[in-house]
């Protein structure tokens, strides 16, 4: 549980730092005992979703289950998509521009 909130707010923290040039145009984020949502678009095409949620609570198999996607506008004018899941076997994105191994 203490990873879920250090998670959170890390997450707010960095939504909020002052160093962020990008004019935010929609928000939305909600955090509920054991789990949380967001997400986020500028004006320059980045964007952001994400959903986390606690498996196994009060077991010695806690772990926090995240599910997103982030979007960006590349140097090429391309707009670039990566999915991802995050959980106990790690960070796994995926996206056709990220070579496989």
């Amino acid at each position: 549980m203490k990873f879920f909130l250090l998670f959170v707010v890390a997450i707010a923290v960095a939504l909020a730092s002052p160093e962020r040039k990008e004019e935010v145009v929609t928000t939305q984020d909600d955090v509920e005992l054991g789990g949380y949502s967001f997400a986020y678009e500028t004006r320059d095409g980045q964007a952001r979703e994400e959903r986390g949620e606690m498996k196994d609570i009060g077991t010695e198999d806690e772990v926090m289950y995240v599910r997103g996607t982030y979007s960006f506008v590349g140097d090429d004018g391309q707009t670039y998509t990566v999915s991802y899941i995050a959980d106990e076997n790690g960070f796994k994105p995926s996206a056709p521009h990220i070579p496989k191994n």
